[in-house]
């Protein structure tokens, strides 16, 4: 038997700054080896990967580091693209198969670079805010690939890092919860079955986002109530969503359950400032 449940979506915000680590790169594509690193134009510079703040109009000059590890000299291709976050937290840029129309189209970087045996290349770049830019956390990513197999089909191997840029402006941290579900269980009223709940959490604010969502389920006015933890969200961008869902089991048949969802929000990006979501 399944029932319908009831729906109520609730946000609290406790927004407090946060910080992500990312894994060092490379990448290994048959003897090819190679790395890419931010750098302060000397060598590599300890950073994992770039985070800016500019004004609309305002222009930057960057570098990346690329080190061949591979016993031949190689030509790289470098690209930059549009940024997103993963569902399991990491990142990546859109393929070349995928046009960008945002922050992938403020980085100018030259096509190629060559790079001797054992030896590292430092390559420039410039990330420049449009002056139409809107306030917020604006996700890309550089990248320096190689392409193995025909002209046909080919497999292309990059390796880069982000770039985030945060535009000066009004911050708007805002995050929103919908959510759905279930019982399933006998129709008897001595034996307990299962409410399955899922739900989406949305960034509908301009700052990146980590979420913890929280679930909550309850029967007959609130006397009886079951808790359980979604699973949280390491980083997630504006515009972008992600979907989730907890079973609370052992729940007896008690006519309609309410659902609550609770979605924990923590602004990410250097400077971030608490403030409560809107």
């Amino acid at each position: 038997m399944r029932r319908g449940l009831t729906s109520v979506a609730s946000v609290v915000a406790a927004l407090a700054a946060a910080t992500a680590i990312n894994a060092p790169a490379a990448a290994d594509d048959d003897a090819v080896t190679w790395m890419v690193r931010p750098s302060d134009g000397v060598g590599e510079d300890g950073r994992s990967w770039i985070e800016l703040e500019l004004a609309p109009g305002e222009r930057v000059e960057e570098h990346l580091m690329v080190r061949n590890l591979s016993p031949a000299a190689v030509t790289f291709r470098l690209t930059a693209a549009d940024g997103y976050f993963t569902d399991g937290g990491g990142f990546n840029m859109l393929t070349a198969d995928d046009e960008s129309v945002g922050a992938g189209t403020w980085i100018t970087i030259p096509e190629s670079v060559e790079v001797e045996s054992g030896q590292a290349a430092i390559v420039p770049f410039t990330v420049e805010a449009p002056d139409n830019a809107t306030p917020g956390d604006h996700a890309a990513g550089v990248a320096a690939s190689i392409r193995t197999g025909g002209d046909d089909v080919g497999i292309e191997s990059r390796v880069g890092f982000r770039v985030l840029t945060r535009v000066k402006g009004e911050l708007a941290p805002r995050v929103e919860a919908s959510v759905g579900g279930g019982y399933e269980g006998a129709a008897n009223p001595f034996k307990p079955g299962r409410v399955e709940v899922a739900y989406t959490l949305a960034d509908a604010g301009n700052t990146r986002l980590s979420i913890q969502p929280d679930v909550r389920v309850s029967a007959i006015f609130g006397l009886v109530s079951f808790s359980a933890p979604g699973d949280a969200v390491a980083e997630i961008g504006p515009g972008q969503s992600r979907t989730g869902s907890v079973e609370i089991p052992a729940a007896w048949p008690l006519g309609v359950y309410s659902v609550e969802v609770t979605a924990n929000a923590s602004t990410v990006g250097a400077g971030a400032a608490p403030e409560p979501v809107a």
